[in-house]
């Protein structure tokens, strides 16, 4: 996933900069450009509870030495 964060879209000479490395394709110049690329890790969580089955897509997330699950919002799924 690729963000952009709003500094370089309302900068113009940043924002041609970075076009430039998009148009080029070159996945070292992206990787290399600071808080470009979002890596996100998705799992498919299923839990069975006292109400059924819920299913929920989750993201991964890792702060410092902290990881934990983040459900993905309108993915839950309930049955039973």
């Amino acid at each position: 996933m690729i963000k952009i964060d709003p500094n370089v879209r309302q900068d113009k000479d940043k924002f041609a900069e970075l076009f430039s490395i998009l148009k080029d394709g070159n996945m070292e110049k992206l990787d290399a450009h600071e808080g470009l690329i979002k890596k996100l890790c998705t799992v498919v969580v299923i839990e069975a509870d006292a109400n059924g089955v819920l299913g929920k897509l989750c993201h991964v997330v890792t702060q410092g030495t902290v990881t934990a699950l983040e459900t993905v919002p309108k993915t839950e799924f309930r049955k039973g």
